[in-house]
């Protein structure tokens, strides 16, 4: 049997936490196959290099056959060459004295760059999952930079949010995650998101049942989109750092989905050129999607109760603004 020729994976914050918790994953072949091999680009800033090498160490003990090669570098521009994927998971963290327009500031020069670099050397086929917050206008900034490549290919991933509420209604139904189908998230990655469960159902066997008729509306409401918004908070209080291991998980939900395609509804931060929803074009907002042969598309055939129509206005809202900072503090 021939051999697959190597794919190039590239990610940034190489030497984080979700780095950590992600990178084995993808090494062992759970993403992209156990016949797909691949060289690992990792990239991140110079004081974090030596926590890479001891990375790489770590992944050459593994022995995991499908690495081809492997590069650590602080050059976005050396890093990104020839990827086929590329997960920005590096970002400026949030301190508590910090606005959000001192924290989109430091942020959109980080993006900038690295929208540069995949437009200068990527492949114009990359796949691009942001993840570093704040991950909505910092992936609008990569797509605003990345010229040469199709903003349908920059994604920010909202994945997480789907998947929280997906897990809060298993536990309040006692059922397994797997059976709870088309709940998605609009909007922002923020605690204005909007988990929506109108379309929603709970797959016995054959029989569908509506999640509307399984919980209560104030529930529906209130603690549950409460829960939601503030679940990386809670996880910051009790852990003393914020999400990791569900962050990588979410990632490879999110890619596996985008790849392989997808039966029901999954949430996507994609860009909103063309939507039925009455979000302004050039925002990157998170909306239902379905995936089919490496390519999605926001679905079309919805139609949102007036209180969700209120909270995508909400989101819209707090996304143009974001937008317009961010905007407003880079210069070309």
């Amino acid at each position: 049997m021939t051999q697959k020729k190597p794919i190039t994976v590239a990610i940034t914050g190489a030497a984080g936490n979700i780095a950590y918790s992600l990178i084995f994953r993808i090494c062992s072949g759970e993403l992209f196959g156990n016949d797909q091999p691949f060289n690992l680009s990792l990239i991140d800033i110079e004081p974090a290099l030596p926590a890479l090498e001891g990375l790489v160490m770590e992944l050459q003990d593994s022995n995991f056959r499908l690495i081809n090669k492997t590069i650590c570098t602080t050059d976005p521009f050396e890093g990104f060459r020839d990827a086929d994927y590329a997960i920005l998971l590096g970002s400026y963290p949030r301190n508590k004295n910090q606005t959000r327009k001192d924290l989109l500031g430091k942020n959109v020069s980080i993006f900038k760059i690295q929208g540069k670099a995949l437009s200068f050397v990527a492949k114009k086929t990359v796949k691009v999952v942001v993840v570093g917050n704040p991950v909505n206008t910092n992936a609008l900034v990569t797509a605003k930079y990345a010229e040469n490549i199709p903003k349908e290919n920059i994604v920010a991933l909202t994945r997480l949010d789907m998947n929280r509420s997906i897990s809060q209604l298993s536990r309040k139904l006692n059922k397994n995650v797997s059976n709870i189908k088309n709940v998605f998230t609009w909007g922002n990655h923020s605690a204005s998101q909007f988990v929506d469960l109108s379309n929603g159902y709970l797959l016995e066997g054959s029989k569908k049942t509506p999640l509307t008729e399984l919980v209560e509306k104030e529930w529906t409401y209130g603690e549950f989109q409460t829960t939601n918004q503030t679940r990386g908070k809670a996880v910051i209080l009790k852990r003393g750092r914020s999400s990791a291991g569900s962050a990588a998980n979410a990632v490879i939900d999110l890619l596996k989905s985008w790849i392989y395609g997808t039966e029901t509804y999954v949430s996507m931060g994609v860009i909103s050129d063309n939507n039925p929803y009455n979000v302004p074009e050039n925002l990157i907002f998170s909306f239902p999607c379905t995936c089919k042969n490496g390519s999605w598309k926001i679905s079309k055939d919805l139609k949102p109760n007036d209180f969700c129509k209120k909270m995508i206005k909400k989101n819209v809202d707090e996304l143009v603004s974001e937008r317009n900072i961010a905007f407003g503090l880079l210069q070309d």
